[in-house]
């Protein structure tokens, strides 16, 4: 008998056909959800991070970064994505998140004048053996859905407190990293 899946329960990471993987998009829209060609991915990384040679930034031990290589001298800061990277940085240093090194983490945190910053469009996937993009793994698509839970939570409190005629004022400052030519 033939199963069907019931597009209810459909996991996030579940590919809409076979051939395809599941990767995040980090761009000025924020976190999406995108399908990439399993067999050789790398050309349409290229493409949606808007840089015929997309470079890895390897951050964590399963999952990896790309982003243009030429990224960080010709676009604007992507502040979501750093303060996911970050989000996620501070996750592995704290312990919660098993697939990587907390220390690893820790050093990239308290480096001293460095603060890891994304610029422009940015691609996680999952990483292979040979460090080919693959599929991402069940540490960071867990965490990925916590985040997302806890974001939902912060919306619905700032919500509240507009209503309320509150407006809490948060600004992050991320330095600008890079090099000066």
């Amino acid at each position: 008998m033939q199963q069907h899946s019931n597009p209810a329960t459909k996991s996030l990471w579940e590919p809409s056909t076979p051939g395809l993987m599941t990767a995040v998009l980090l761009d000025e829209q924020g976190a999406r959800i995108i399908e990439l060609p399993c067999q050789q991915p790398e050309a349409d990384i290229a493409e949606r991070v808007g840089d015929p040679r997309a470079t890895r930034v390897d951050f964590t031990q399963d999952t990896v970064f790309w982003v243009g290589e030429t990224v960080q001298h010709t676009a604007e800061l992507n502040e979501g994505a750093t303060r996911f990277l970050y989000g996620l940085l501070s996750t592995i240093a704290s312990g919660d998140y098993a697939a990587s090194d907390p220390a690893a983490a820790q050093a990239v945190l308290n480096t001293p004048g460095y603060v890891p910053a994304l610029y422009g469009h940015a691609i996680i996937t999952g990483t292979t053996d040979d460090g080919t993009p693959g599929p991402l793994g069940e540490a960071f698509t867990r965490w990925f859905e916590a985040s997302l839970a806890f974001e939902a939570e912060l919306n619905a409190v700032a919500s509240l407190l507009q209503e309320l005629g509150l407006y809490p004022a948060t600004v992050v400052d991320v330095p600008d990293n890079r090099d000066s030519d």
